[in-house]
């Protein structure tokens, strides 16, 4: 769902935080706030166009065009190179900010355990990249709360 209301004084804050501490935040900061706002808009961008997702890759198309759209240096498939013989291939990023992003899709609860305990793996290999400081992960669930996990950025 959508609320445009609540998307309008979301951008009042950004811009009011971008312009009022700039010594606070970076620009790089609050480019990575939208981007978590974005991210949060998933199950509605997905929505939108009609798709009813089955897969990690359904929800990765769509978010690569959103992604793609808004960020210039956005890339796909950024490899992370930890040492010469295993590199770690996240889904998408966004090299001007350092942000690796994997997106997972999970239908059951065994299926949401499974993705985290993939995410705890990854996590080992996207510590300490050069490049990539941040690594977010978008989980896509079928129903917003398994387990009383709450589907969050």
């Amino acid at each position: 769902m959508e609320s445009p209301p609540i998307n309008y004084l979301r951008d009042v804050h950004h811009a009011l935080n971008a312009s009022l501490a700039p010594s606070r935040l970076s620009i790089n900061d609050h480019m990575r706030d939208h981007l978590c706002d974005i991210l949060r808009s998933t199950p509605m961008l997905v929505h939108k166009r009609d798709i009813v997702p089955m897969k990690e890759l359904d929800i990765q198309e769509v978010m690569n065009d959103y992604l793609q759209a808004f960020y210039p240096s956005f890339v796909k498939e950024s490899k992370i190179a930890r040492t010469s013989i295993r590199q770690w291939l996240p889904d998408c990023g966004i090299k001007d900010l350092g942000v690796a992003i994997e997106f997972k899709y999970a239908n059951s609860d065994n299926d949401a355990m499974q993705q985290f305990c993939e995410i705890l793996e990854d996590a080992g290999g996207y510590s300490g990249s050069k490049y990539w400081a941040r690594f977010i992960v978008l989980i896509y669930l079928d129903a917003p709360v398994l387990n009383g996990i709450e589907s969050q950025c």
